[in-house]
């Protein structure tokens, strides 16, 4: 996304000089881009979907290390939680 503008001026500068204002010359004020991010898949049973197949298994898990440890931190808690809810459904290639 880019974002053109001019520079700012204020009432005094407009009555001034109208002219210069209006040949203004608009440049690129800001400019970003969003790259896509595919959803990480937290299939637990190996069936190429995040269901309540896999939350089950995570449920199983809660406290301890496991399989659903899916931030890598050493304990299954609400932060897996979290990523399993966001890949929830079917698994993407």
């Amino acid at each position: 996304m880019t974002t053109w503008g001019i520079e700012a001026f204020d009432d005094a500068a407009a009555e001034a000089d109208p002219e210069a204002v209006l040949a203004l010359v608009p440049q690129i004020v800001s400019r970003f881009r969003v790259i896509p991010q595919r959803t990480p898949c937290a299939d637990l049973n190996g069936d190429q979907t995040t269901d309540g197949v896999d939350l089950g298994v995570l449920l199983s898990q809660w406290g301890g290390p496991g399989s659903a440890d899916l931030n890598g931190d050493g304990i299954v808690d609400s932060a897996d939680l979290g990523l399993l809810l966001t890949a929830w459904g079917p698994c993407s290639r």
